[in-house]
């Protein structure tokens, strides 16, 4: 999936480190199954994706105990 965009900020805020991740990447429409009707045959699962479509979503963290740990961004308005 080449396609897949990652934009990342990292900046000093009120409370400490944080770093926001802008993330776009196309959208999944399904999965297709192939098999092979054979006793043992391993099955592989492939991921059909979008041309045009994309799904973009932001995830923010702060640094904090050395580590950088995931804030709800549900509360956050746009």
């Amino acid at each position: 999936m080449s396609d897949s965009v990652c934009e990342t900020l990292i900046f000093n805020g009120p409370n400490g480190k944080i770093k926001l991740e802008w993330i776009s990447k196309p959208k999944i429409l399904g999965e297709k199954t192939l098999y092979s009707g054979r006793v043992g045959a391993d099955v592989k699962v492939e991921k059909v994706y979008s041309q045009d479509e994309k799904s973009e979503f932001l995830k923010a963290y702060l640094f904090k105990d050395n580590d950088w740990q995931e804030i709800n961004t549900q509360n956050f308005n746009f």
